[in-house]
């Protein structure tokens, strides 16, 4: 489901599911908000669901790739 949801492009969802404590959630809202350009918005995110999630925290501090 988490998957279907990042490729949908649905961060509503994907941040319900990861607050609920569904880490793999966690992992494609931050994936998803990074594909936005949204990096620091992903890195908020991290730090409101689970500030202490290291994976999450790297993930979300990667620089984005250019174009």
């Amino acid at each position: 489901m988490d998957r279907f949801l990042y490729e949908e492009g649905r961060d509503v969802e994907l941040r319900r599911r990861a607050e609920r404590g569904d880490k793999t959630a966690l992992y494609f809202l931050v994936r998803l908000l990074r594909a936005q350009g949204e990096q620091m918005v992903a890195q908020q995110a991290v730090a409101d669901i689970d500030a202490t999630d290291i994976y999450a925290i790297e993930l979300a501090n990667q620089p984005l790739a250019d174009g």
